[in-house]
Order: structure tokens, then C-alpha cells, then sequence
């Protein structure tokens, strides 16, 4: 198992499309060639996008909107709708 503090980021390959906030603050940045990114990011674990499946983190996370509305609707592959109306102001 990683460290909860280990420096992640997600690549197409060639880029970095996405980073944990672990690895932006050590220097790794969205668009950076892998390479950079790793000479900048001591110790960072670059994952293809392709090889990891987003579906369980997905599910927990509409899941966690389910208890605030009775609508919650996939719109795309990282987004959700969720209709607040008639919730209170929190």
C-alpha cells in the first residue's frame, strides 16, 4: 500500500492530466511532460489514466449526494447533477 502522503499523478502517457495535492505541492503540475514531472516530484507514482477505474470512487461519491437529494444524475464521466432544490441553506 502507498503512504496517505505519497505524491500521485495520472498521465495519458505523455502529460500529466491530473495530480493528488501532495504531488502539486512538491512540483509536479497538470500538462508537465511525465518526465519533468518527475524530475520535479521526488518519489512520484505516475499512473495511465487508462489502467485505473473510476467507477468505485464514483458510486461512493453519488452515493454521499443521495442523502442531500432524491435527483442525482450522472452528467458525464466526472460530473453529477444533483437537483438542491428545497434544501435548507445549510
Amino acid at each position: 500500500a502507498l503512504p496517505a502522503d505519497a505524491p500521485v499523478a495520472v498521465t495519458d502517457g505523455r502529460a500529466v492530466v491530473d495530480a493528488c495535492p501532495n504531488a502539486l505541492r512538491l512540483g509536479a503540475r497538470v500538462g508537465q511532460s511525465v518526465a519533468r514531472a518527475q524530475r520535479c516530484t521526488p518519489g512520484l507514482l505516475a499512473l495511465p489514466a487508462d489502467t485505473l477505474d473510476p467507477r468505485p470512487g464514483a458510486a461512493a461519491f453519488r452515493d454521499r449526494f443521495a442523502d442531500l437529494s432524491p435527483v442525482v444524475e450522472p452528467a458525464g464521466d466526472d460530473a453529477l447533477f444533483v437537483d438542491l432544490e428545497g434544501c435548507p441553506d445549510g
